[in-house]
């Protein structure tokens, strides 16, 4: 009887560890973007107000701005690496079935909008409150 009893807690314990390990790599490897209140987001296209939304990436990384109500603009996804102090078009970007939005973790760095793959004159202002990014048409504000 307590030889059942053994081999019920061995294997309970180890079906819990292999769900965790599973869990854990799941999230490695796709990481979900989860919504955030971190900061407040102010966007504007051509001098028009945007709605935008931030998410932050699960469990920890960059935050990232969806524009929500301008399907025309030429970014949709704005990444912000505050401890790198860089601004992103973020590639690898994905929505599952059931509507939740993820990134594959070896491509969320994107392409730096400062960098010479991009054609647009953007300018960032990282502050103590939070950053200002902005090319001809487009202004986003992240602030605490």
């Amino acid at each position: 009887m307590k030889t059942l009893v053994r081999r019920i807690k061995i294997s309970a314990i180890t079906v819990i560890v292999v769900m965790l390990i599973a869990a854990i790599g799941s999230f490695m490897l796709v990481r979900p973007l989860l919504p955030s209140d971190s900061y407040s987001v102010t966007a504007t296209l051509d001098g028009s107000p945007i709605d935008a939304k931030l998410y932050k990436l699960f469990p920890f990384g960059s935050y990232y701005v969806h524009f929500t109500g301008d399907p025309a603009a030429r970014y949709n996804w704005f990444g912000v690496a505050f401890g790198r102090e860089s601004v992103f078009i973020p590639i690898g970007l994905r929505t599952s079935p059931w509507g939740h939005d993820y990134i594959h973790f070896d491509q969320d760095k994107g392409v730096v909008v400062t960098s010479g793959k991009m054609e647009d004159n953007w300018k960032i202002e990282f502050t103590d409150s939070g950053v200002i990014f902005q090319n001809d048409s487009t202004r986003i504000e992240l602030a605490n």
